[in-house]
């Protein structure tokens, strides 16, 4: 008779409650006649359904497994290769009283406002991990944790020992509750308290009166597996005596004789929590390699230490806790976790995002090793690694090199102190509500970053911020804080919102114009004609690429559109004319550049014509001159010739800036100084120098460059000196001199650069081709970049001789020697 077997595996649930074989036999093969699949016209159907309990199974990879549902718990997410570190997270988060420590510890400072971000704080980061495993509903993120250690994504795909890691996240807090303690908190430092043991190195003379004892500290111990049994054999191995007899006699201070002696390792005291990590991998130096030790090795859930620790007054049970398992080879595995939260209940096992229940068999038995070495994979390819189904019954991972890497015992005595549970009323309001306050501040985020395409940022300038602005261009747009508005707000909305928030002052909307302002090639920021062409019923989500420049529609989180708001007296005033600003340079009491006034004028008119409106601001005379320049750019101020048209100069198209000013003659320049207090001729830029016209002024603005100026000696403080960029090496010296109030020549200052390696002079002044050279040039020796990227320093030195003394003079040595009889 024919038969065809098919099995499959599945884990039934609310959202899979039906399975099956999508084909299980085809027709035509079913009624084959030698096939043999009906007898007497009958076809037997014989299903076998084997229920396996969860404990029994490995879970992965169900999206629909929920683990605090199933279990009470959640898992810690894998960022790639940090499941070493996720098992020894749920090791230390089960310890009651730690995680309350942890809880208590103090809070980081709040960063200040526009500071660039720290490294994340290694407690609190911690704090936030035990948090989410206590809250969660879903697998709690390590990542914060992993970046307080300076790691970056490489580190967290780099598989590092659970033992060192152990070492390396106690030390911080302990250091950190330390800390604490100095500055005022009443928490003991609970890191000690908890993990903290205490053994006796002693060497003792057989035949002589001498001994000699070194008492330190423990927070982890080391035990053979190799070997040895079990765990009290290993404890043995530990406290083994060794006899320096023979060769290897000890030579006893006061003793003239080698001496025979017995040394070792007695326990002075155990701690609360003892963890212990076995020694798996090894070094076969037969092979020349790191080999896995996978020996039975057994341990119980009970053991009694008393017998190792002087003086022990027998409460030196301890009772298993949890079991770190490692999988794999010396080169590369997996790391998952069996812990009894109540040390006397049901075992869970811990693996990355998943926590399922477990027998004692599972978290004990099973993980005592099936004896033999293991070398490096060799094939390239490890069986415990294979992909497998779904569900995984354990009793078919026979062949697996799993076994037990770290194991933590609690003292049976102390048990409802180390393990009890954490209420929140033990979870300190301020940290509960930073991390609340954050969490919310992270979905406000996330919401934003889902609801991008559905707004727009838009900084809107007023003619109040352009006339504030003292500088270059029109206004500082960093400084114009953004509004997020809907996409699909039209221009008209626009306005209406304007006129809401008192942005113009006028309730009629069309007295208000919209100028879009774009990039220019020469790196400025001008309007550019009206938005839409002023359109109101277009959208932003419209005007986006047509009016802005952008290549989609879709803007990047961080791009913005500029638009300059304009009140006007007469909604016909703009038609067919361009749009200007006018600039007043005023040199004294304290020069500065102020825009007074916006124009729209035909683009044919002559530039001559704006000359009667300038004297009238400036109640100035018919025989004054006035002058006028175009500022193009940073870099380019021309000037402006009355006779021409706008048209002719290039400036057809609006959106330009005009800067005029009052022509000063010397009398009159002599005059204004002479009227000013000696404050506010400090006050002048270079400490006293007036910039007369506008062109030097904008020239000031791109150039200027403050120095310190530090004695090469080291004595004295540093003196602030304001200097242009462009100044050469004798200007330098000057200013410097003036801001000493130095009676001597400026030629016998001498200057030295910043050191190539760290923030000191060089011993050397600057050479004759470094003093040819601007003063840019000279502030980026031993620096990256010019004098324009930062504050910066130079070092200077005072002489009796000029630098070209110094540099003609010769070279002479004198030898002093006893004087000759």
């Amino acid at each position: 008779a024919g038969s065809i077997v098919k099995d499959s595996q599945h884990r039934f649930t609310e959202q899979e409650s039906d399975w099956g074989f999508n084909q299980f036999l085809t027709h035509g093969a079913l009624f084959q006649d030698d096939a043999g699949f009906i007898r007497a016209g009958l076809i037997e159907l014989r299903a076998i359904i084997t229920l396996v309990d969860d404990a029994a199974l490995e879970i992965t990879g169900l999206a629909q497994y929920d683990s605090r549902k199933e279990t009470g718990f959640v898992g810690l997410k894998n960022q790639g290769a940090t499941c070493y570190m996720n098992s020894l997270l749920q090791t230390l988060y089960f310890v009651g009283q730690f995680r309350r420590a942890v809880y208590h510890m103090k809070l980081p400072e709040e960063p200040k406002q526009g500071a660039a971000p720290e490294k994340p704080d290694v407690s609190y980061a911690l704090q936030k991990v035990f948090y989410e495993l206590q809250y969660s509903s879903t697998v709690a993120k390590t990542k914060k944790l992993t970046e307080s250690f300076g790691w970056d994504s490489s580190d967290s795909f780099t598989q590092h020992d659970v033992q060192e890691l152990n070492r390396i996240l106690c030390d911080n807090i302990e250091e950190k509750m330390k800390r604490d303690m100095k500055a005022g908190s009443a928490e003991p430092n609970v890191v000690s308290e908890l993990f903290e043991g205490k053994l006796v190195n002693f060497l003792e003379c057989v035949n002589v009166d001498y001994k000699s004892t070194r008492t330190e500290s423990f927070y982890d111990l080391s035990l053979n597996v190799k070997g040895c049994p079990n765990i009290i054999a290993s404890f043995e191995k530990y406290t083994e005596v060794e006899m320096l007899d023979g060769e290897n006699k000890y030579r006893a201070d006061g003793f003239e004789e080698l001496q025979d002696a017995k040394k070792g390792v007695r326990f002075a005291s155990l701690p609360p929590v003892l963890h212990l990590h076995l020694k798996r991998f090894e070094f076969d130096f037969m092979r020349d390699v790191m080999v896995k030790v996978n020996d039975r090795f057994e341990f119980s859930k009970e053991i009694d230490l008393s017998k190792f620790v002087e003086s022990s007054d027998g409460t030196d049970i301890y009772v298993l806790h949890s079991v770190l398992v490692h999988v794999g080879d010396v080169y590369g595995g997996h790391y998952y976790a069996y812990i009894r939260p109540t040390a006397d209940g049901q075992w869970y096992k811990f693996d990355d995002e998943t926590v399922q229940k477990a027998t004692d068999v599972q978290a004990i038995d099973e993980n005592f090793g099936i004896g033999g070495e293991q070398p490096p994979d060799t094939n390239g390819e490890d069986d415990s690694l294979r992909t497998s189904p779904t569900l995984r019954p354990r009793f078919i991972q026979g062949r697996k090199s799993f076994n037990a890497y770290m194991l933590q015992y609690v003292r049976k005595g102390h048990i409802s102190r180390l393990l009890g549970p954490v209420q929140d009323a033990d979870i300190p309001k301020e940290l509960h509500d930073k991390i609340l306050r954050e969490k919310e501040e992270e979905e406000q985020r996330k919401k934003e970053r889902a609801e991008q395409h559905l707004y727009i940022h838009v900084c809107i300038a007023t003619i109040e911020d352009i006339r504030k602005h003292d500088g270059m261009d029109l206004v500082n747009w960093n400084e114009i804080t953004p509004l997020k508005l809907r996409r699909s707000m039209t221009l008209g909305e626009l306005k209406e919102l304007l006129i809401r928030d008192r942005m113009v002052n006028t309730n009629d909307h069309n007295l208000v114009a919209l100028w879009k302002c774009v990039n220019r090639q020469n790196n400025t920021v001008r309007p550019a004609g009206l938005v839409a062409n002023g359109d109101v019923n277009r959208s932003l989500s419209d005007v986006v690429t047509e009016s802005f420049g952008f290549r989609e529609k879709v803007l990047r989180r961080d791009d913005v559109i500029k638009i300059f708001v304009e009140q006007l007296d007469n909604p016909a005033e703009i038609d067919n004319r361009i749009l200007l600003f006018f600039k007043h340079y005023q040199p004294f009491k304290a020069p500065h550049l102020q825009t007074v006034a916006t124009l729209h004028v035909p683009n044919t008119e002559k530039i001559g014509h704006l000359l009667e409106k300038m004297r009238n601001y400036l109640k100035a005379y018919d025989d004054e001159e006035i002058a006028m320049f175009e500022e193009v750019s940073a870099k380019c101020i021309t000037p402006l010739d009355p006779s021409k048209r706008f048209v002719d100069v290039d400036m057809g198209d609006g959106g330009d800036i005009i800067t005029f000013q009052k022509v000063l003659s010397p009398i009159q320049i002599e005059e204004c100084l002479s009227a000013l207090a000696p404050e506010e001729i400090a006050a002048l830029p270079f400490g006293g120098e007036p910039i007369e016209n506008a062109k030097d002024y904008y020239s000031y603005l791109l150039s200027r460059v403050i120095i310190f100026f530090r004695r090469k000696d080291g004595r004295g403080e540093a003196v602030r000196v304001e200097c242009m960029a462009t100044d050469s090496y004798a200007t330098a010296r000057k200013r410097l001199a003036r801001a000493l109030c130095l009676q001597t020549d400026p030629a016998k200052i001498r200057f030295f650069p910043k050191d190539y390696y760290q923030e000191a002079p060089r011993n050397v002044p600057l050479n004759l081709d470094d003093r040819k050279e601007d003063l840019n040039a000279i502030l980026s020796i031993g620096n990256c970049g010019g004098a324009n990227n930062n504050i910066r320093t130079l070092w200077y030195e005072e002489n009796e001789h000029t630098v070209e003394e110094f540099e003609s003079a010769g070279e002479g040595r004198i030898i002093l020697g006893p004087p000759r009889g």
